[in-house]
């Protein structure tokens, strides 16, 4: 256990949430809450050109990026 950072544990955490399904989770609450409803999850929607152009001004108020150009949304 002394060669264990927390970069490890941290990476640990997100591979058992990627591979944790929304099915087991819902079952999970029915169990301690049996009266809770569950709603479908939404469908999300297309990331349009405004949303990239108003998230690109956010992006260059940062201070060192204030070059920033489309190809650094997508990194």
């Amino acid at each position: 256990m002394k060669t264990v950072t927390i970069k490890d544990v941290i990476y640990w955490v997100a591979e058992s949430w990627q591979n944790t399904s929304v099915n087991l989770l819902q079952r999970s609450w029915k169990k301690l809450w049996p009266s809770v409803e569950f709603e479908k999850t939404p469908t999300p929607t297309p990331v349009t050109q405004d949303d990239n152009t108003e998230l690109l001004h956010l992006v260059q108020q940062i201070p060192g990026c204030e070059n920033a150009g489309e190809g650094c949304l997508e990194e």
